[in-house]
C-alpha cells in the first residue's frame, strides 16, 4: 500500500481544517443530504463527505458505511486532495498500484471504484472530498465528473457556512482575549448548575482576582497585561478538571464552576491547585514576574441557593481573602464565606 505524500501546504491546510471547528462534530442533516443525493445520482452504495486530518480520515457525512473514520494511510481521499482542482477517479482499485493491497480494497468495504471531488475551505485549502465508492469496477465520464465537482462545491459552501456560524457562536460565548467562557456563557452554566444542585450533589463557585494587575499595566504596558491574562487562562485551564467551567468575567477577574465532586474539601483543593499553578514566574516584556491572586469560594446549596446569592457569597469570600493575603493561605473557620488567599515569595513591586 502506497501512502499519499503530504501536500506542500500541509501545515496551513491543517490549520484551516482546525479553524472549521467541525472534526468529531455531531451529524448534520445538511451534509447528509449531499451524500444521499450523490449516492442516488450515481447509483453507488457508498458516498461520503470526508475530512483528511493529520493521521486520519473522518467522515462528516456518510451513507452505506458504518465506520466514522479510517487511517490517513489507507485513505483514497488523501491522494485526491493532492489535486484540489480535479476529480480523482479509480476505475478498478485492484489494478491501481497505489491501492491494490489496501485493506479497504482487500477487505470490508471491498472498494473497487472510487471517485472523489475535493471540498475546500474558504482559504482554498483542500479539506477532504465528496466521494463515491462501489464494490464493482466502473467508469465516470466527463459530465459525471463535472456534476460531482458541482456537488463538492456545495459542500465547500456549507463548510464555510458552518465556520461562520461557529465563529459567531464563539464570539457570543467566548472571551476574545483568553478563549475562556465569557460572563454570559458562565452565567448560563451557573444557572443550570444551581438548578440541579442539592445537598448530595453540590456545586462550587470559585472567584479569582489578580493582585496588583494594575501595576503590571502601568509599569510594563497593556500588552504585558494581556500576556499575563492569557497565561493565567492557560494555567487555570490546566489546573481544573474537564468537567469544570473556566471563565474570564471581568478585566482581571476569573471564575471556575465545579459541578462534579464539588464539596468543601474539593473546592479548597481546587483553589490550592490553582494557586500552585499561578505561583510560577512569567516573563513579561523581559521582566520575570510572579503572578499573585486571591480566590473566594462559595458552595450551593450550603452558602446560597441562587446564582446571584452564590456570586455575592463568593465575592465576600474573595474580599476576605484579599484582606488576609499577607497572612498566607487562610480559611475562615465556621463561616459560610470560605476563602483562600494564595501568595508567593515574590513581590510585583520588586519584580518590575
Amino acid at each position: 500500500m502506497s501512502a499519499a505524500p503530504l501536500p506542500v501546504n500541509e501545515a496551513d491546510r491543517l490549520a484551516a481544517l482546525a479553524g472549521l471547528d467541525i472534526m468529531d462534530s455531531d451529524p448534520d442533516p445538511r451534509f447528509d443530504s449531499f451524500v444521499k443525493l450523490a449516492a442516488d445520482l450515481y447509483g453507488v452504495p457508498i458516498a461520503l463527505v470526508t475530512l483528511v486530518d493529520r493521521k486520519r480520515q473522518w467522515f462528516k457525512a456518510k451513507t452505506g458505511l458504518q465506520t466514522r473514520q479510517t487511517t490517513r494511510e489507507s485513505a483514497f481521499c488523501a491522494h485526491a486532495i493532492l489535486n484540489p482542482s480535479g476529480v480523482m477517479v479509480v476505475e478498478d482499485a485492484t489494478r491501481d498500484p497505489r491501492f491494490a493491497d489496501n485493506p479497504l480494497v482487500l477487505g470490508d468495504p471491498n472498494i473497487r471504484f472510487y471517485a472523489g471531488a475535493v471540498i475546500r475551505a474558504a482559504s482554498g485549502h483542500a479539506m477532504g472530498t465528496l466521494c463515491l465508492m462501489d464494490r464493482s469496477p466502473r467508469t465516470l465520464d466527463e459530465a459525471g465528473r463535472e456534476r460531482l465537482q458541482e456537488l463538492a462545491g456545495g459542500v465547500s459552501a456549507l463548510l464555510d457556512l458552518h465556520r461562520r456560524a461557529a465563529n459567531l457562536q464563539r464570539a457570543a460565548t467566548r472571551d476574545a482575549l483568553t478563549g475562556l467562557a465569557n460572563r454570559g456563557m458562565f452565567d448560563h452554566r451557573l444557572d443550570q448548575a444551581v438548578a440541579g444542585a442539592g445537598p448530595t450533589n453540590p456545586c462550587a463557585l470559585l472567584l479569582l482576582d489578580l493582585d496588583r494587575f494594575k501595576a503590571v499595566n502601568d509599569t510594563l504596558g497593556h500588552a504585558a497585561g494581556d500576556t499575563l491574562l492569557k497565561e493565567v487562562a492557560t494555567r487555570l485551564t490546566g489546573a481544573v478538571r474537564t468537567s469544570d467551567v473556566c471563565a474570564r468575567i471581568g478585566g482581571d477577574e476569573f471564575a471556575v464552576l465545579m459541578t462534579e465532586a464539588a464539596d468543601e474539601a474539593a473546592a479548597a483543593a481546587m483553589a490550592a491547585r490553582i494557586g500552585d499553578s499561578l505561583s510560577q514566574p512569567v516573563l513579561l516584556e523581559g521582566v520575570l514576574t510572579v503572578p499573585q491572586a486571591s480566590i473566594g469560594i462559595a458552595l450551593c446549596p450550603h452558602d446560597a441557593t441562587t446564582a446571584g446569592g452564590l456570586f455575592r457569597t463568593a465575592d465576600q469570600s474573595l474580599y476576605q481573602a484579599k484582606r488576609g493575603r499577607h497572612a498566607g493561605p487562610h480559611f475562615a473557620a465556621g463561616s459560610a464565606a470560605r476563602e483562600l488567599s494564595r501568595t508567593s515569595n515574590g513581590d510585583l513591586r520588586n519584580a518590575v
